[in-house]
């Protein structure tokens, strides 16, 4: 009798030794860390960019809270502006820089296969002082001690003696955080402005509308409107609408590097029916002067394109050679059209104040 007790106890004793093992073993489990999925980099928008601009990681598996995110290019712990799962908006250092993208999430790091180049800005200390189209349409600049060009004065110059006419002048104004907020251009002589008005949501642009102002009688007449979907500065799509509201097209960009070259296409939808599809070859190191035409809107990202294709046969497949260029930047520019036709656009720089 007394050995049957002693062989339950025995069991009863295993038993329980099994059973905490039991617990122990669930205990471990739970208190394992859930495992993170993957950091993926699927690409950088744009292809390529400048120091003291800011550039888009897109991919998967970010943190939404940018502080949880490190990102890098080479050893370089880079900036990071506002974050999603899906993209992050990332400064640029102040210095050049060629090396692989990478980013850290928790235990997760994610590098791109290839090198991104973040070259020296060449407009870093020049502001545009004037832009003269072919041989007759001349753009001059002024410009307030904040280095925000505040008038645009239209010229005309006259191709057989050389005189030169005012058409109309462009003002620009300011909101409080420095971005451009309406632009009004009166053309000589005439009680017809043209006025955009920008409208922006935490800094970025999200909309504007055209109009016309009738000086004489204050009446307004609408003309259209534009809504942008941007990152920071960058330019993602863009819809048109008419003066009824109603949609004339959509633009979308997509960027890439292909076979080493950085490219943007830009796809536009026309309600009216009608695909135009343009791609640009960037070239790698001149930039795009009609960037600091209009301050503050949004733009592709567009370095000077060395050329672009266009699927709709009317807008004429184009190249762009540049002329005479001198420390990086492009003095003057040449759009070379089917059909022989062709325009210069000479570009002048002066120092910033």
């Amino acid at each position: 009798m007394k050995k049957k007790y002693i062989i339950q106890l025995i069991a009863l004793v295993i038993a329980l030794i099994s059973l905490n093992g039991c617990k122990k073993n669930r205990s471990n489990e739970t208190e394992q860390p859930i495992p993170q999925d993957s950091v993926k980099i699927s690409g950088l928008i744009p292809a390529q960019t400048t120091t003291g601009s800011e550039f888009i990681i897109n991919g998967s598996g970010f943190d939404p809270v940018a502080s949880n995110n490190i990102v890098k290019i080479g050893n370089i712990a880079l900036t990071i502006k506002q974050a999603t799962t899906t993209s992050l908006l990332v400064n640029t250092p102040a210095n050049w820089a060629f090396d692989n993208i990478s980013v850290t999430t928790g235990s997760m790091n994610a590098t791109t296969v290839y090198k991104y180049h973040i070259v020296e800005n060449p407009y870093k200390t020049l502001r545009l002082k004037s832009c003269l189209e072919g041989k007759s349409d001349l753009f001059e600049f002024i410009y307030n001690t904040n280095n925000q060009a505040t008038i645009k004065n239209t010229k005309f110059i006259n191709p057989i003696n050389g005189l030169t006419f005012s058409v109309g002048q462009t003002n620009y104004s300011y909101n409080g955080r420095g971005f451009l907020n309406k632009e009004v251009y009166t053309p000589l002589n005439s009680n017809l402005q043209t006025i955009t008005e920008y409208f922006y949501t935490d800094d970025n642009l999200t909309s504007d509308k055209v109009y016309n102002f009738n000086t004489d009688n204050s009446s307004i007449t609408n003309l259209s409107t534009h809504t942008y979907l941007t990152v920071g500065k960058q330019l993602i799509s863009k819809v048109t609408k008419d003066s009824n509201g109603n949609q004339v097209s959509s633009e979308n960009y997509e960027y890439a590097i292909i076979e080493d070259v950085p490219q943007v296409v830009k796809i536009t939808n026309f309600v009216s029916g009608g695909i135009s599809k343009a791609t640009y070859i960037q070239h790698p190191i001149l930039f795009d002067p009609s960037a600091l035409l209009i301050p503050g809107a949004p733009r592709p990202a567009l370095f000077l394109a060395s050329s672009a294709t266009f699927t709709d046969p009317s807008i004429k497949n184009y190249t762009i050679a540049t002329i005479f260029p001198s420390i990086q930047i492009a003095p003057s520019v040449r759009y070379q059209y089917a059909g022989g036709l062709s325009n210069v656009i000479t570009y002048t720089y002066e120092n910033k104040q």
